[in-house]
């Protein structure tokens, strides 16, 4: 199994090189800076791409991922890396086609619904089959089921 975390360095991206690897046995790549390289490898990393290299979004190379975890968003790195996807692999991002944070954009109820408007419209297209890889995770889908697994894993360190 292969993972690719953009956005490695950062709050959900730590947690999801440690998932990846720890928990779920995979290669992963993960993309940061180069000054949280370092750190992006302590947590387990096989791999660090520096997304401040300007070929950064035709780095991946080869590696074909069963799994990108997007949390930084933004539909180029959808364009850039959906071509590295197994067929059977899947693209999520916890984002959205747009980097909220990067455009100093807030984050208002129009925003909001903007969001939601996207996020359904890509899933008619998934259940088209145009883009049946891309899928937006939402706080709507954590199940509070999955909370004592989350807390097991966090207890094993």
């Amino acid at each position: 199994k292969s993972a690719l975390v953009l956005g490695g360095s950062g709050g959900v991206g730590t947690f999801a090189v440690q998932l990846a690897k720890n928990h779920f046995g995979c290669y992963v790549v993960a993309s940061c800076s180069f000054g949280n390289a370092q750190l992006v490898r302590a947590l387990g990393a096989d791999e660090v791409l520096d997304y401040t290299d300007p070929g950064f979004l035709h780095s991946a190379g080869l590696t074909k991922f069963d799994v990108i975890v997007d949390c930084v968003g933004g539909d180029d790195y959808w364009q850039a890396f959906k071509g590295t996807l197994k067929p059977d692999g899947v693209f999520v991002t916890l984002v959205g086609n747009k980097r909220y944070l990067a455009d100093d954009m807030s984050l208002d109820y129009g925003n909001a619904l903007q969001i939601k408007a996207d996020y359904f419209w890509r899933q008619i297209k998934n259940r088209m089959g145009a883009q049946e890889n891309y899928h937006i995770l939402t706080g709507s889908q954590v199940k509070s089921e999955d909370l004592p697994i989350v807390a097991s894993l966090l207890e094993q360190g």
